[in-house]
């Protein structure tokens, strides 16, 4: 209670009580906005502070598979990573929607089709992929009708999904409903003279998604690859001013999942698959004095090197976002040219 002055500030911690992992055995460290700290942390660290829990693990799960076959990751491997499309929701609920579906029945010849589609996916989210696109409008569907008449209204549902809860409820509860049965989330209570079970609340949210996907892209499914309705939006200050708005932002097509790397941030409320962003830095940087072709450090900022619009670099890292191309660190040319003003970090010796 910032009211109180026992609440004020009382200093700042020792430099020794922070959070650590030294040398970790499974031999990396996985930071993606989670909660760092486990629950015995002594201090108050308010709970908002902190990202969704999916990406980290989905990381991790990434990057222990390959290094238990013994795999050696490059500079690029590990830049690209960051756009992995692996994620928790589908890994871990989508098998259960299926199944909810298939009990149901009652889908159209379109919607039959679409289901085949979804079955067979890899679960992984990429720009191109029709699979994705059904993925990414069905998981909408579905968060907004557990939730949409359960709570008071959309100002109540912004304030319970603000910080990714609805996501974590449904990796909890949907792989322990019972398909047949009816419970206060799967029923629609609107509807008075039937209580609908999670296999039908499943099926609903899965032919809403296709009625979306053919409203706004057509019949031919071939046009419903996630790329294609789904982008990214750099909202400006001026964004909402008439005629700047179009001056000062930017948008371009993206993919990436709900519960992601390369997250998607998007509202269920609105059902606008606008995912906004501010600007943000990727770096991956490689540390050996001597790399290999190919494994320098890489870099992009988007959407662009400079914050004028009038400026032609304004926009000029948008092609980096997505795709296979990347801008490198101009580090090997500062340290040949001035090896003096370079800090150097080398191993502890023995």
């Amino acid at each position: 209670d910032g009211t109180k002055k026992e609440a004020d500030w009382q200093g700042y911690l020792p430099f020794s009580d922070n959070p650590e992992i030294l040398n970790p055995e499974k031999g990396f460290i996985v930071t993606a906005n989670n909660k760092a700290v486990p629950s015995s942390f002594p201090h108050p660290i308010h709970e908002q502070t902190w990202g969704p829990a999916s990406r980290a693990p989905i990381i991790s799960q990434y990057l222990s598979s390959r290094i238990a076959k013994g795999h050696k990751f490059t500079t690029t491997e590990l830049y690209d990573l960051q756009e992995y499309g692996g994620d928790l929701l589908a890994e871990r609920i989508l098998s259960r929607l299926i199944e909810g579906v298939t009990a149901a029945g009652g889908l159209s010849e379109a919607e039959q089709i679409a289901f085949e589609k979804i079955k067979n996916w890899d679960r992984l989210f990429a720009f191109e992929s029709v699979e994705s696109g059904i993925a990414i409008a069905w998981f909408h569907e579905l968060l907004y009708d557990i939730l949409d008449d359960k709570l008071y209204d959309d100002q109540d549902f912004e304030r319970f999904s603000k910080w990714y809860s609805y996501y974590e409820f449904a990796l909890h509860w949907i792989p322990r409903w019972d398909l047949n049965q009816t419970n206060f989330y799967c029923d629609e209570i609107h509807t008075k003279d039937h209580k609908e079970t999670c296999a039908e609340l499943y099926r609903d949210s899965f032919q809403q998604a296709v009625t979306y996907l053919t409203e706004k892209l057509g019949s031919d499914q071939k046009e419903w690859f996630i790329g294609n309705f789904v982008h990214s939006r750099y909202k400006h200050a001026f964004s909402d001013v008439p005629v700047l708005g179009k001056l000062f932002e930017r948008t371009h097509p993206r993919s990436g999942g709900i519960t992601s790397p390369h997250i998607l941030h998007t509202s269920i409320v609105t059902r606008d698959y606008a995912s906004f962003h501010g600007a943000n830095l990727r770096m991956v940087f490689n540390l050996d004095p001597s790399p290999r072709p190919q494994e320098d450090s890489y870099w992009m900022i988007d959407t662009g090197e400079n914050g004028s619009v009038a400026s032609r670099n304004y926009q000029d890292m948008m092609p980096y976002f997505r795709g296979p191309q990347r801008k490198l660190l101009p580090f090997r040319y500062m340290i040949e040219e001035h090896p003096d003003s370079i800090l150097q970090l080398k191993p502890k010796s023995d």
